[in-house]
């Protein structure tokens, strides 16, 4: 069984060494046939040397006549794939250059688009792409030197042989006319918001069909057709069409890292060519800025690993002392639970004693309730006896009138008339009446007073509502702090108590979330206005919004929808926003918004005295301007004092908004619709605040006019 595994061993082993020297002898023979190749090429340029200037001898001469005779081999290339060369759709590859252009005139415009890329970029990734073999038929590029050329004498190879690509490149795209897009590689390759959005396809269509060429349908085709060749969303698509073996048109990321690094040591002279074409093509310096940034994260990844080691270290030593700290902890943890049980059981007892107090109260008020019973019964029965009482005192009192010498018609002497035994009848009758008088008055004052005790525990003080006295409008308006306005609002009212029904919504367009729109209690987004303002109500109506600079509005809200924050929205053509430049975004803005501000303007410009404005910037760029609004908004819906609302509701209010403030909580930025940020980005605003110089006059004179009606400083141009 070992005998048999050697000679397994043996025999893979002598199958390993031939097929190496196969692989050897292999490349041995293409080496020489690269070296026959490379014969060829040097003798074809010292030929085109020779028929240009057979006098000069200068270095330099020598290297631009190689130069031009590489331009015109190049411009004559045309392999096997040029095709109808007059159509009026044509696709030029590596070849197109303003000479070309001048040289061919139509009876048509000629609209030209092109990609265009850091020149030594391209050098780089031309070098990887030829050194790993992905396109060996290719007469443009020699491709089998640079498969066994390392990155130093591969990249200044690939230089001098694409020098003519990238002048052709720079003669159309450095200084491109109205009738030529340049689309910034990097811009369409980076993300699929890129290919999108930046300066892809839609500029690209918009460019190459300009009015109404196509219909919107269609544009809407290719637009969602193009997006299987972005390779963020389709990295299937990344498949090379020249040579089916070696599929992946993308080269590798290190190689070119390398290749990358290796372009700045060319030649100098060759090297300072290429910075000028940087230059003509807006990337000057681009290079030396990646080797700094390179550099610069290099140095702070040494630091970060410096700091991760002390970090450990530390974090080592604040493990042994929390260790001791939790031993700690838990013993006074079953302290605390001791403590807290006793505690506990204390707690019990005092509930105790306060249930059997209550209980106690109850029977006394149960006692008391039956004393006022009995007091209303005694009242009655002493009301009864009392009018028996002043019968027999009117008969008494009629008796009492007579004369005293008259009996039954017949007159008494004096002795009769003082008869001691009359007398006494007389005094007794007197004084069971006013005995029975003063019972009836005791009786009586105290029924009163029990009744009144216990009126006074039945009936408790009921406090009014405030929005049963007046009607509440809380206004606001696109990118004037809709979303922190409403629901500033919404915190209020749900902290006093307020029902849903008691609450409303009302949008300008109502899509499908106007509600309740009668409520006392309604926040009105985008549509309040004088004339609405102006509507009778069964109650005063106390108004409040949130106000900001107009023409910072219009600049918001483009770049709010270019960064395509809200969609849908049928207020504002976010579709078109997402593709537009600040001075034609903030041109359509600016239409879209007019009516909005009008009407926040006819609201703020001159507010009545039941009208509150509250100040956006005030209440955005800090947490004392948000407070000290919101108290603002505070007094003005509910007065200084305790009539709708108690202290400990004001206090309440006042505290819980603040998680509203974006200075205190970074999430209360965030959008309750799609979670995004609801904040523009501010490179971008002040862009388009400057870009609305450049709107039509006439619109730009009446958001001047708005701004002068709230007070703010007048945009100059």
């Amino acid at each position: 069984m070992k005998q048999n595994m050697e000679q397994v061993i043996k025999d893979a082993k002598e199958r390993d060494e031939a097929d190496m020297r196969a692989r050897q002898d292999e490349l041995r023979a293409r080496m020489r046939e690269i070296k026959q190749l490379r014969e060829k090429k040097e003798l074809e340029m010292q030929n085109l040397r020779e028929k240009s200037d057979s006098s000069s001898k200068d270095s330099d001469d020598r290297r631009e006549l190689d130069e031009r005779g590489k331009r015109n081999t190049h411009a004559t290339l045309c392999y096997t794939t040029c095709i109808n060369e007059k159509a009026p759709i044509l696709l030029v590859i590596d070849g197109f250059n303003a000479s070309w252009k001048a040289a061919h005139p139509s009876s048509k415009p000629l609209l030209v688009a092109g990609s265009v890329r850091d020149p030594l970029q391209m050098v780089a990734s031309a070098y990887c792409y030829h050194h790993e073999g992905k396109e060996l038929n290719n007469d443009l590029m020699p491709g089998p030197e640079l498969l066994v050329l390392g990155p130093e004498e591969g990249t200044a190879l690939t230089a001098e042989y694409m020098l003519p690509v990238m002048e052709s490149m720079a003669s159309i795209f450095a200084e491109p006319d109205n009738n030529t897009l340049r689309l910034k590689y990097e811009e369409l390759t980076e993300s699929s918001e890129g290919f999108d959005r930046g300066m892809g396809l839609w500029l690209w269509l918009d460019h190459d069909f300009p009015g109404d060429l196509i219909t919107r349908e269609q544009r809407s085709f290719i637009l969602e057709a193009g997006k299987q060749f972005d390779l963020h969303r389709n990295p299937e698509n990344d498949y090379n069409p020249f040579n089916a073996v070696n599929t992946n048109h993308t080269s590798d990321p290190e190689c070119k890292e390398k290749a990358s690094e290796a372009v700045l040591k060319m030649e100098t002279s060759l090297l300072e060519r290429y910075q000028e074409l940087q230059q003509r093509l807006g990337y000057a310096d681009a290079e030396a800025l990646r080797q700094r940034l390179l550099g610069e994260a290099t140095s702070e990844l040494q630091e970060l690993r410096s700091e991760s080691a002390q970090q450990k270290e530390v974090l080592s030593a604040m493990l042994r002392e929390s260790s001791t700290e939790v031993a700690e902890l838990r013993q006074s943890l079953e302290a605390s639970k001791s403590q807290s049980t006793e505690e506990v059981q204390a707690l019990n007892d005092q509930l105790a004693e306060v249930q059997s107090s209550q209980g106690r109260l109850r029977s006394e008020l149960r006692a008391q309730q039956d004393r006022s019973r009995r007091a209303e019964r005694d009242l009655e029965q002493a009301h009864a006896e009392c009018k028996d009482l002043m019968s027999v005192m009117s008969c008494w009192l009629a008796w009492w009138k007579q004369p005293f010498w008259v009996n039954h018609g017949k007159p008494i002497g004096f002795k009769e008339a003082f008869d001691p035994a009359r007398q006494m009848s007389c005094y007794h009758i007197l004084l069971w009446s006013l005995s029975l008088v003063h019972l009836v008055l005791v009786a009586a004052t105290d029924s009163a007073e029990c009744m009144s005790m216990v009126q006074r525990q039945a009936s408790p003080l009921r406090r009014v509502k405030p929005w049963e006295v007046y009607n509440y409008v809380t206004a606001n308006y696109h990118k004037a702090g809709v979303f922190l306005t409403e629901q500033l609002h919404n915190k209020i009212f749900q902290i006093l108590g307020a029902k849903e029904s008691d609450m409303g919504k009302i949008e300008f367009p109502c899509y499908d979330i106007c509600r309740n729109t009668e409520a006392p209690i309604i926040v009105f987004t985008d549509g309040f206005n004088a004339s609405w303002r102006a509507h009778p109500g069964s109650k005063p109506m106390l108004v409040a919004g949130s106000v900001r600079d107009p023409l910072k509005m219009v600049a918001s809200a483009y770049c709010y929808h270019h960064e395509g924050k809200e969609l849908p929205s049928q207020l504002m053509p976010t579709r078109a926003l997402m593709s537009l430049g600040p001075e034609e975004g903030t041109q359509l803005a600016a239409e879209h918004m007019l009516q909005q501000v009008e009407w926040m303007a006819s609201i703020f410009a001159k507010p009545q005295n039941s009208t509150l404005r509250l100040d956006f910037d005030t209440l955005t760029e800090s947490s004392s301007g948000f407070d000290r609004e919101v108290k603002r908004l505070m007094h003005h819906y509910f007065g200084s004092g305790d009539r709708f609302l108690t202290m400990e509701q004001r206090s309440k209010i006042l505290d819980e908004v603040k998680a509203l403030d974006e200075h205190r909580n970074y999430s209360a930025d965030l959008s309750p619709y799609n979670g995004k940020s609801h904040s523009s980005s501010p490179k971008c605003q002040r862009k388009a605040y400057s870009a609305v110089a450049q709107m039509d006059s006439g619109l730009l004179r009446k958001y001047q006019k708005l701004q002068e009606m709230l007070g703010y400083p007048v945009y100059s141009i």
